[in-house]
């Protein structure tokens, strides 16, 4: 967790594992020789999920789509084996031109 100062924790309003809604305080630090209340940042959360939601209605594209997710995973493991060996990329042209430019610039 990170603080917006730099300071010592007075009190803990949650314990490991506790459900936390968000503005709910979780934790007193003195700093400065004031208490700041440090809070649960869900509604951040809900508004960068929301913004998320919304590009992929845009983009005709289901965000949250679970298969695309392992998918992406399983491109990501066989992209990044490639960035480190010489076999030739076989995907499309714009991956194996970053491929090849990132082979490039590592050989510098």
């Amino acid at each position: 967790m990170r603080a917006p100062l730099q300071g010592t924790v007075v009190s803990l309003a949650v314990g490991e594992g506790d459900a936390v809604a968000a503005g709910r305080a979780l934790l007193v630090l003195e700093s400065m020789k004031m208490e700041h209340v440090i809070e649960a940042v869900g509604a951040l959360v809900a508004l960068y999920e929301h913004k998320v939601f919304v590009q992929g209605v845009l983009w005709d594209v289901n965000s949250f789509d679970q298969w695309g997710v392992e998918l992406g995973k399983l491109l990501a493991k066989k992209i990044a084996a490639e960035l480190e060996g010489a076999a030739v990329p076989r995907h499309d042209s714009s991956t194996n031109a970053w491929i090849r430019r990132y082979r490039d610039h590592r050989g510098r």
